[in-house]
């Protein structure tokens, strides 16, 4: 299953970031699992194993 998450947030995290944490966490255990998580996060996001497109805040999210 593909499964959005929305994020307004830079990921990875370098600090404390503990929502940003969880989250990503979350979507790793997804992937793992056979799912298909992409996220839409702040511009200059970045994962490893899913898709990161960038989130444009003035845009509904139905339109991204």
């Amino acid at each position: 299953m593909k499964i959005c998450i929305v994020l307004n947030s830079l990921i990875p995290t370098f600090e404390y970031g503990g929502i940003e944490r969880v989250v990503v966490w979350l979507a790793r255990g997804l992937k793992e699992l056979g799912h298909d998580p992409v996220f839409l996060a702040k511009p200059g996001s970045k994962l490893d194993f899913a898709e990161v497109f960038p989130l444009d805040m003035s845009k509904p999210l139905d339109l991204q």
